[in-house]
């Protein structure tokens, strides 16, 4: 990776925290500190990877979950060109449970898009990848406690959290998530929401340039078509508890603007 290479990674992260996702970049940095451990499930090309080690700084942990190979092999090479010793890599999907899933992309390319739901994409490129669970996988590599999931998995959400809930309920990391109706064959997002809420989370969804309660979210806010300001398909949940220390800290639990 040369110089112009590197370059882009940083624009794209600045990019990424100033233009397209900046409350959600502000999420990542204002729950993690250094020491800590954050999973980051759906890396893609790695902004959300940036702000993470930027955060933990050399005596905290990353991992990175990408199921496509191209852009695993991208973020290795990033890690490499960076020097980046607290990030690890894994070219693995997450799931409820390990083994095997198909992979559906639009073209024969990598896509943000990529998902594991069956009916996503007409033509395009299926292929299989091997996946993880969570609470199996921090088990063996010894990452526990976790605290901070950034996730966005285009549909596969409820699996990914069945995968992990010991980590939910033991650690309670806080979640960053990606969640669209319109990518869910055999679940909804409300059995998303509802696995959280029974573990203990409460949520909110970053809209307008502002971060609003879960009980405000309403459908319309994912029309096809809409403006990307209005449109909502990212989403906090937090631990309940950790609601009276956001009080005292004068956040009123959730914080808008």
């Amino acid at each position: 990776m040369n110089l112009w290479q590197r370059l882009r990674v940083v624009h794209r992260a600045w990019r990424y925290r100033l233009r397209c996702e900046p409350q959600e970049i502000a999420c990542v940095r204002a729950h993690l500190s250094a020491g800590d451990t954050a999973i980051d499930i759906g890396a893609h090309q790695g902004a959300f990877t940036y702000w993470m080690r930027k955060r933990v700084g050399p005596h905290g942990r990353v991992v990175a979950f990408e199921p496509q190979p191209e852009m695993a092999a991208l973020l290795q090479r990033t890690k490499q060109a960076f020097g980046t010793r607290n990030v690890t890599i894994v070219n693995a999907g997450l799931s409820a449970e390990p083994g095997e899933l198909t992979m559906h992309r639009p073209e024969n390319a990598p896509s943000a898009c990529a998902t594991f739901q069956p009916n996503a994409w007409e033509g395009g490129e299926s292929f299989t990848v091997p996946v993880e669970a969570l609470d199996l996988y921090c088990i063996h590599h010894d990452l526990r406690p976790i605290n901070f999931i950034k996730c966005d998995v285009e549909g596969h959400e409820l699996p990914v959290f069945r995968g992990a809930a010991t980590i939910l309920r033991e650690d309670r990391p806080v979640l960053l998530f990606e969640c669209e109706q319109r990518m869910h064959d055999d679940d909804t997002m409300q059995d998303v929401f509802d696995l959280l809420l029974d573990l203990g989370y409460e949520g909110a969804f970053f809209r307008n340039g502002q971060q609003w309660p879960l009980d405000e979210f309403r459908p319309e806010y994912q029309k096809s078509g809409m403006a990307r300001s209005e449109y909502a398909n990212n989403f906090v949940f937090l631990p309940r508890e950790s609601r009276s220390a956001r009080q005292r800290r004068g956040l009123n639990g959730v914080v808008r603007g």
